[in-house]
């Protein structure tokens, strides 16, 4: 089951990692840039990328690591976005 999980997980866009590696407590500022381009101006991930000017794997890596700051599990029955935006708003990193 671990491994369906982890390949559904890689088919979606996202990266398994070990949680030591993929822990870090402290938002920081490009994250807050993402969420805010996102979910307060409404830009896809393609001009969140041009606007910020970085790569498709960069932001990638960004939404990931905001995910994994805010507590958010992967679970291919949710919709990770939409849980992040919930989380980031109820933390007050967003409007």
């Amino acid at each position: 089951m671990k491994l369906f999980l982890d390949t559904d997980l890689a088919l979606r866009g996202s990266i398994s990692l070990p949680q030591e590696v993929r822990s870090r407590p402290e938002f920081d500022s490009k994250w807050i840039e993402v969420l805010i381009l996102k979910f307060q101006e409404g830009l896809s991930d393609r001009a969140i990328r041009d606007r910020m000017g970085i790569a498709e794997r960069t932001l990638r890596n960004y939404w990931i690591r905001i995910q994994d700051a805010l507590g958010i599990p992967d679970d291919p029955d949710l919709d990770i976005r939409v849980r992040i935006e919930l989380e980031a708003r109820k933390s007050g990193l967003i409007n």
